[in-house]
């Protein structure tokens, strides 16, 4: 029976310790120059590391010409919700990056078809890269989405240019 009755005092006396430490970490923060918001138990908790930024890199498929005929503004040939063809962007530019000189063999091998397929086998002229996404925008602008005053393109901005090709029929 006492062993129970000290284990309880000492849990409650940790607990009352924890917490005022916790709170005093919280008062010494702006001190110590941290920018977190959150601070679990006492710092940036871990969890908060694996959301997504709202600014970030994506890989993208830029339209330059069809058939010889500049379009007009920014196009984007893959969407990123079709995972394979997603895939196919992905290895690509893997491929350019780390190996240029095999650029062109992986753009043939996994874009190519890609691009047949989405353009109905048009002539096209295609530049491959990233582009900075800002999802933020998207987020503040939804209704102008929903209504179709925009598209999600609008909130993509090409950053550089890892590779150029004509695909042709």
């Amino acid at each position: 029976m006492r062993l129970r009755v000290n284990r309880y005092r000492l849990m409650k006396g940790l607990i009352v310790v924890f917490t005022l430490f916790y709170l005093f970490m919280v008062w010494l923060r702006p001190a110590i120059g941290s920018q977190q918001d959150e601070i679990y138990p006492f710092f940036a908790w871990s969890l908060f590391s694996w959301t997504p930024a709202w600014e970030r890199l994506e890989n993208t498929v830029v339209l330059l010409a069809v058939d010889g005929e500049p379009v007009d503004g920014v196009r984007y040939l893959i969407p990123n919700d079709n995972i394979s063809d997603a895939k196919a962007l992905r290895r690509v530019v893997n491929a350019c990056e780390s190996a240029p000189a095999d650029c062109g063999a992986a753009a043939e091998e996994w874009l190519f078809p890609v691009a047949r397929r989405l353009t109905s086998g048009n002539n096209i002229e295609i530049s491959v890269g990233k582009a900075r996404v800002d999802l933020r925008a998207a987020q503040r602008e939804i209704h102008r989405l929903a209504d179709g005053e925009t598209r999600e393109t609008d909130y993509f901005r090409p950053e550089y240019e890892v590779g150029r090709w004509t695909v042709s029929r």
